[in-house]
């Protein structure tokens, strides 16, 4: 089934719903910019979850699970936190979810949607707002567990060999704006992409084995 978003998102304002329960979030500067994320939890986030959005081990963001619609669910997440720098644009977003006295890493897909931001990293600028389809149950933090998804060399200017520890299902590169370039279903570990016709900048290898889906940046020279 195709899941049919509507338009017309709009970043949200502050929220000034009650405090969290378990997950502790400092708070940021509204009047620095501002990334809505808007999270549509599927059957995997129940009302009263706990999710926090991460650059890093920073915790730049956070929200309680209103209910299934994705329209109530809207994190701020800040360029700048109350005491200190928030998340740095063209950083990778990470989500995770409170369970069982730990925080425990969400596996989601960003949804291009008109005007939205469609990349899963932070975006530049103010007033942004981007919507994140969760995929599956929070992923194991077992390092035994996750893929390891290398690119060399990185910075590129030819050619690239992008390898993982596991069968790539689907290969997908993605330029800073989030917009897909190429699609591949490679089938194996280990696959050399030419990039040399590509402008310099920065883009995104998004690699999805299994259904968990795993992100790299990748800075062409």
């Amino acid at each position: 089934a195709t899941l049919v978003y509507q338009t017309g998102l709009k970043a949200a304002s502050v929220s000034t719903e009650k405090p969290l329960e378990h997950i502790r979030f400092k708070g940021g500067n509204p009047a620095e910019p501002v990334y809505t994320l808007y999270l549509d939890p599927g059957n995997e986030l129940e009302a009263g979850d706990e999710v926090a959005a991460f650059d890093g081990e920073k915790m730049v963001g956070a929200l309680r699970i209103q209910d299934k619609s994705w329209k109530n669910n809207q994190m701020a997440i800040y360029n700048q936190l109350l005491d200190e720098a928030g998340y740095d644009p063209g950083d990778p977003v990470t989500l995770k979810v409170y369970r069982n006295g730990t925080l425990k890493e969400l596996a989601f897909e960003m949804i291009p949607i008109v005007h939205a931001h469609a990349a899963a990293t932070f975006p530049g600028g103010d007033g942004k707002y981007g919507l994140a389809a969760i995929k599956r149950k929070a992923a194991s933090t077992d390092e035994n567990n996750a893929l390891i998804l290398s690119i060399y060399p990185n910075p590129a200017t030819g050619k690239v060999q992008i390898s993982s520890s596991g069968l790539m299902d689907e290969l997908n590169l993605l330029n800073q704006q989030g917009q897909l370039i190429r699609k591949l279903n490679p089938g194996r570990e280990q696959i050399n992409l030419n990039v040399n016709e590509l402008p310099q900048g920065i883009y995104y290898i998004r690699m999805i084995s299994k259904g968990t889906s795993y992100m790299k940046k990748l800075l062409i020279k």
